[in-house]
């Protein structure tokens, strides 16, 4: 099968009238409101460990769509599902969806106005997720050479979660158990995204979910522009238990995924302002790299420039 990437392209050449640029969000005006949409997908064969329960999976499924609005510094108004169900579902499966549909509607104060419900062969659940903004929605290709790029978080904890499920082993320590919990239960950085957007430092933004690497490449891509990362934020917890599971640790950090940080483009000269923001909010900023005339993405490594292959997580690419 083809990649993701590339049958999104081929869609787009059909349906759309002119180049179409890839976004987290969708937008359209009406009167002096931008309506935002974003639907997103959860499979069960694809993306729930066996270990991971319904509950936690479908709240995850919704915080999918809702770290999409944050990388634009939107709410989730209003959330629409469709649920395919096996079979062999009994009454206490339905339940624990209920409760994670329940969980995320509660932590991320939106309204579930209602859905659709089919039989299937696989447990799959998607989500539409509907907001309103009066400003124009931020994209991915405003990238400026000479800008900042900055990520919320550090990378690595949730992949080396979603591998030692993959196991089947037991977490052996603390910070092995942190990292389950965060491939489990996700945070969407809905403050932080609505602080950046708000301030009019950013240039563009997009959410991590797919991997950094990816990200990077699809801000590189669609802005035209290279990305040189100075420094990668990779999680401290992770570096022990990477070692004693001879696990890679750069893949792990660039190409793991699970993560729904926000990266961001900053212009240089906001970059301080933006930063003393989200540390007088008390949210994390971290700065990783810069903005420069060219295309792709590299990483600066024993004080060599070097460019960084891989993707990252895609459907249909093994």
């Amino acid at each position: 099968m083809i990649p993701e990437d590339k049958i999104i392209e081929i869609i787009s050449k059909k349906i759309y009238e002119k180049t179409w640029t890839p976004n987290d969000v969708s937008n359209f005006k009406i009167g002096d409101n931008q309506i935002i949409f974003c639907i997103d997908t959860l499979v069960g064969s694809t993306d729930v460990p066996n270990n991971m329960n319904l509950r936690d999976a479908t709240r995850k499924a919704a915080v999918a769509v809702v770290s999409d609005f944050a990388s634009k510094g939107v709410e989730v108004n209003i959330m629409l599902f469709s649920l395919c169900l096996p079979e062999i579902y009994t009454k206490k499966d339905v339940e624990q969806i209920s409760e994670g549909l329940n969980d995320a509607a509660k932590e991320y104060s939106f309204i579930i106005l209602g859905g659709d419900t089919n039989q299937s062969t696989d447990f799959m659940i998607t989500f539409c997720g509907i907001g309103l903004n009066q400003n124009d929605v931020i994209n991915r290709s405003e990238a400026k050479p000479g800008d900042i790029i900055a990520t919320t978080g550090r990378y690595g904890l949730h992949a080396l979660g979603l591998k030692i499920l993959l196991s089947k082993e037991e977490p052996k320590n603390g910070e092995e158990i942190e990292a389950v919990q965060a491939f489990l239960k996700p945070v969407a950085r809905v403050k932080e995204g609505a602080y950046a957007i708000s301030s009019g430092s950013v240039t563009s933004s997009i959410d991590s979910s797919d991997g950094l690497l990816r990200s990077l490449n699809q801000l590189a891509n669609t802005s035209n522009v290279k990305i040189i990362i100075d420094e990668l934020p990779t999680h401290e917890s992770i570096i022990e238990s990477a070692k004693k599971r001879k696990i890679d640790l750069d893949k792990l950090v660039l190409e793991g995924g699970e993560e729904y940080e926000l990266i961001f483009s900053v212009k240089r000269k906001e970059w301080p302002k933006l930063k003393k923001l989200f540390q007088t909010k008390k949210f994390s900023i971290y700065k990783i790299g810069k903005v420069e005339t060219g295309s792709g993405v590299y990483l600066v490594r024993n004080d060599k420039i070097v460019k960084l292959e891989g993707s990252g997580w895609q459907h249909f690419q093994k």
